[in-house]
């Protein structure tokens, strides 16, 4: 009597012997069927596969059947019609409403036309895109709420200076095929060439029908954001739940860093924790620095505490640029530290009295106060000083920057609201690795900076202190020509012969 055991060996052993002579097993709901490996994969034909069911952990099988539950997707041809599509999702612990706007996503070419113009330079956001499409706190179209309901205007200006629509033709239609110029032959129902159809220019009526489509769900849904934030803003005031309204990617920020003035462009910014858990809100910018070669930008992070209430915009460590009352004599002030330092690029000898830092080997800030002469050489510093060394981003680089509350594909984009903060010293781009300039890279003339990328200059140049024998930041303010003693030849002490002659002697090699 043999066991099932030995059943089971003895099955698996055609397996095997037909596995050598070219023949694949394969398992399909246990029993062993064996296909000609030759065959593999040269079926001109998909196969699609269906997830199963889910256990409690989430796991499931693939199936060769599509589920049974399945329901007709709500985005078809004929949602493609519409101006806009606009997604609800239930909300709980809200009295006054049981739905909550999701997302937008504007498919008419006349208002995302529009929202060109009005979104201009915003960074991370293409209006050209087919399906542009907005969610979580439509961050851009509220920081752009001024520009948007200026839009409006203007189209009702034209409109109104047209008059009424005197003809049916002239009514909106959210119809896209109506909107857009054909310019293929269409095919009838009986498979023959039909006429071509140009639709005509949409008038500033239309288009200002299809603006209001917008306007008007979003002045019902963002109202008391809009509005609250649009007066805490006047006022000078802002609270920490509507600090981003008030940071609009692109804009410039004013900070203190290391009690000096400093001017940023914002990049991006985020709710997350500091290191002790508390609750903060996060700017991530960019300032111009030079790495011994060129100028370029660099990141920097700032956070925003947590607090009560509403604290003027004076009272934060970081704020609007826009919102500072002595905006453009900072703006003035730094353009001219910003020429300053773009004068010291390269190397340069140099006076300095005044503080100057350097990082310790406990990783820690150091001052030192330096009075003689000095030699500004920031490629100097890059190799001698190398875990300090300048990483730049090119001037010209695109901002790969992905506004939140944009989104220009389906679906959402999960975003990671956790920074992790630096200090100023330790922010090193890794998107650009130093190389040592050519002899040509040196004599090439360095572009001139504009105005504005001298005022978003770091005020720090670093070098070496010939007196104190230290590679160091020093602060450009406190940079000066060096002044040379015209009269110590004079009061040098030697007999008169030894100095006359020492007198000739230098003369004669002049």
């Amino acid at each position: 009597m043999r066991s099932d055991s030995d059943s089971d060996d003895d099955r698996a052993t055609p397996a095997t012997d037909t596995a050598s002579n070219d023949i694949t097993m394969a398992m399909v709901k246990g029993p062993l069927v064996a296909v000609n490996s030759a065959e593999i994969g040269m079926t001109a034909d998909s196969k699609v596969l269906y997830s199963g069911p889910e256990d409690k952990k989430g796991r499931f099988q693939w199936k060769d059947q599509p589920p049974k539950d399945l329901e007709k997707p709500a985005e078809d041809a004929e949602s493609l019609k519409h101006a806009i599509l606009v997604r609800y999702v239930k909300t709980f612990g809200d009295p006054r409403r049981n739905l909550r706007l999701h997302s937008v996503v504007v498919q008419s070419p006349l208002l995302r036309e529009l929202l060109g113009d009005v979104l201009k330079g915003y960074p991370g956001l293409s209006t050209e895109l087919t399906r542009l499409e907005f969610s979580g706190q439509f961050e851009p179209l509220i920081h752009r709420w001024e520009q948007f309901t200026a839009a409006i205007e203007d189209l009702k200006t034209q409109a109104a200076a047209l008059g009424p629509p005197e003809s049916p033709q002239e009514e909106v239609t959210t119809d896209l095929a109506k909107l857009a110029v054909t310019t293929d032959t269409s095919i009838d129902a009986n498979g023959t060439d039909g006429e071509i159809v140009q639709a005509a220019p949409a008038t500033a009526g239309v288009r200002l029908k299809h603006a209001l489509l917008l306007y008007d769900l979003l002045a019902i849904e963002l109202k008391d954001t809009i509005e609250t934030s649009s007066d805490m803003i006047k006022k000078g005031q802002i609270s920490f739940n509507l600090m981003w309204t008030a940071f609009q990617p692109g804009s410039l920020v004013y900070a203190k860093v290391m009690q000096r003035d400093r001017v940023f462009r914002l990049q991006s910014s985020a709710y997350g924790h500091d290191n002790a858990g508390d609750p903060v809100f996060y700017l991530t910018m960019k300032y111009v620095d030079f790495d011994g070669t060129r100028h370029g930008t660099k990141k920097q992070i700032m956070s925003i505490a947590f607090f009560e209430g509403t604290k003027p915009f004076t009272s934060l460590s970081a704020l609007p640029l826009a919102s500072h009352p002595q905006q453009q004599v900072i703006k003035d002030r730094l353009t001219v530290r910003g020429a300053k330092v773009e004068a010291l690029a390269g190397v340069q000898y140099r006076g300095y009295d005044g503080p100057g830092y350097f990082v310790n080997q406990n990783n820690e800030i150091e001052y030192v106060t330096i009075r003689g002469r000095v030699v500004i050489d920031a490629l100097s510093w890059n190799k001698w000083v190398p875990n300090q060394a300048v990483y730049l981003t090119p001037l010209h680089a695109k901002e790969s920057v992905m506004a939140n509350g944009f989104n220009a594909t389906a679906g959402d984009d999960d975003e990671n609201d956790e920074y992790e903060e630096e200090d100023d010293y330790q922010e090193l781009d890794d998107d650009m690795s130093f190389a040592p300039p050519t002899e040509d890279q040196e004599d090439k003339k360095r572009p001139a900076l504009s105005p504005e990328q001298q005022m978003l200059c770091t005020p720090v140049v670093r070098g070496y202190a010939l007196k104190e024998k230290l590679w160091v930041n020093m602060f450009v303010n406190n940079a000066k020509d060096v002044t040379f003693n015209t009269a110590a030849f004079e009061s040098l002490v030697l007999p008169d012969g030894q100095k006359d002659m020492l007198l000739g002697f230098t003369a004669m090699q002049m």
